[in-house]
C-alpha cells in the first residue's frame, strides 16, 4: 500500500493549486507573475542552450520514442507484457486524456508573450511538460532498476532522473511558457500516477 500512499500524499501540491486558483486566482498569479519575472532576469547564453535542450526531453516526440522503447524491451526481451499494458494505460491515461482534461477545464492563459522563448499554444495549468517528466522517467526507471542490470546502478540512475526531472519544470518557469504554479501542479499529478501505477505493476507481478 506504500505506493498508494505515496501516490495520495504527491497529489497534495496539486490541489492545493487547485483550491488557490479558484478561491484566490488574483493572489496566485501575482505571486508566479513575480517568480517569473525574477527567473527571466536570470537569463543568459549558457542557460539559454542548457533549457532549450532539457525541455525537448519532454516533448510529444521524444516521449513517445522513450515509451514506445519501453514497450519494446518489456514484451520482446523481458517477456513482461502485463507490465507493458500496464504501464501503456498508465501513460496514455495521463498524458492522452488527464492533462489535457484539466488545462482544457481550467483554460488558464500562459504567461505574456513578452516572456516566452518557444511557442505555445495551449493552456498553461497543469504544465504538459513537467507531468510527462514527473510520470514517465520515474515510471521508466523503476522499471528498469526492477527488471535489468540497470539496479547495480541505481544511485547514479536516480540522480540523472533527479537532475532530468527538475530540469524539465525549471525549463518551462524560464523559458516563459509556464508559472511556478503549472510546473508544480504538473509534478504533483505526475508523480501521483507514477505511484498509482507503480501499485498495479506490483501487484500483477508480485504471486499471489
Amino acid at each position: 500500500m506504500k505506493n498508494i500512499q505515496k501516490a495520495l500524499l504527491t497529489l497534495v501540491p496539486y490541489l492545493l493549486i487547485r483550491i488557490l486558483l479558484t478561491l484566490f486566482p488574483e493572489a496566485l498569479n501575482q505571486i508566479d507573475q513575480n517568480v517569473t519575472e525574477t527567473v527571466v532576469q536570470l537569463r543568459n547564453v549558457i542557460a539559454d542552450t542548457y533549457f532549450r535542450t532539457m525541455t525537448q526531453l519532454a516533448n510529444i516526440d521524444f516521449i513517445k520514442a522513450l515509451i514506445i522503447v519501453t514497450i519494446l524491451v518489456l514484451v520482446l526481451i523481458l517477456k513482461k507484457w502485463k507490465t507493458a499494458l500496464i504501464y501503456t494505460s498508465g501513460v496514455i491515461a495521463g498524458n492522452v486524456w488527464l492533462n489535457p482534461m484539466l488545462k482544457n477545464f481550467f483554460q488558464r492563459e500562459r504567461p505574456n508573450e513578452a516572456f516566452r522563448m518557444v511557442s505555445e499554444n495551449s493552456y498553461s495549468f497543469p504544465s504538459g511538460h513537467s507531468f510527462a517528466s514527473a510520470m514517465i522517467y520515474p515510471l521508466t526507471v523503476y522499471i528498469m532498476v526492477r527488471h535489468t542490470r540497470l539496479s547495480q546502478h541505481k544511485k547514479v540512475a536516480y540522480f540523472l532522473l533527479a537532475v532530468v526531472v527538475l530540469s524539465v519544470g525549471f525549463s518551462r518557469i524560464y523559458l516563459g511558457v509556464h508559472y511556478l504554479s503549472d510546473v508544480v501542479g504538473g509534478f504533483s499529478l505526475g508523480f501521483s500516477l507514477n505511484y498509482l501505477t507503480r501499485y498495479f505493476i506490483k501487484k500483477i507481478e508480485t504471486p499471489s
